[in-house]
């Protein structure tokens, strides 16, 4: 039984049935590792996670999770021809090794990688540049905090021949409803280039948050905005360390 990562390449057709089954994947990686399978025959990956990805040289790296454990693929001779980025976010399905490797909390033979659409945190200053980011609606499933990292998941409507894109913003442009003492407001923004119709598609993005990250700076979370697929502006508290959904 081998398991297939949801595809994070955004305008996928998928329907809304689908969404809840894989918020499970974001919402069940904060504590590591999730049993896929109860059976023992066979060859595949039994847990998976969300991870960072750390080149090492001459294609070698090692994965740390949101949780701050860290990841070396003793056996990598399932995976072929990829090429590991710094800071990139995947996700990755694998099995424990017996025999522990040295500077690391675990050991393990590595089935897949693949990697989840990874951007930063982009600071608007003007009302035009702001535009540029869009402002449509995006059902936002699920999320996850920590690492250094804010995860979403999310679904949109779309025909499938449009490519949409989301933001995360610190917007400096405009003023909206104020952030609660002790969060950072940041804004997720959903561009569909007039693509709105359609079935419901689904995707992943992870913002690496640098200076707006709750861990590093003392806050309590992240204050997020958001616009629902009935074009309500939505705000969400979202605390470190923590997942949820958004249904």
């Amino acid at each position: 039984m081998q398991y297939s990562a949801p595809s994070p390449v955004i305008g996928v057709k998928k329907q809304l049935k689908d969404m809840k089954r894989f918020a499970l994947l974001l919402v069940a990686t904060l504590t590591l590792t999730l049993q896929g399978c109860n059976d023992s025959d066979g060859d595949y990956a039994r847990y998976w996670a969300v991870a960072t990805v750390h080149p090492l040289g001459e294609n070698n790296y090692y994965f740390t999770t949101d949780s701050n454990r860290s990841i070396y693929a003793g056996d990598k001779s399932r995976i072929i021809a990829y090429e590991p980025v710094e800071g990139q976010r995947a996700f990755i399905w694998f099995n424990y090794l017996p025999v522990a490797f040295e500077g690391y909390d675990y050991n393990v033979e590595l089935y897949k990688i693949e990697n989840i659409l990874t951007k930063e945190v982009e600071t608007v200053t003007t009302p035009t540049d702001l535009a540029l980011m869009g402002d449509d609606p995006i059902q936002l499933v699920g999320w996850q905090l920590g690492g250094g990292y804010l995860t979403l998941q999310f679904a949109f409507r779309s025909q499938g021949f449009t490519t949409h894109v989301v933001h995360l913003v610190n917007n400096e442009a405009t003023t909206g409803e104020e952030a609660p003492e002790g969060y950072v407001g940041l804004e997720f923004r959903h561009n569909a280039r007039k693509d709105l119709d359609g079935h419901y598609g689904y995707g992943y993005a992870s913002f690496r948050l640098g200076d707006f990250d709750p861990q590093t700076t003392g806050r309590k979370g992240i204050y997020l905005r958001t616009r629902t697929p009935e074009g309500d502006v939505k705000y969400i508290s979202i605390e470190p360390e923590t997942t949820g959904t958004g249904r």
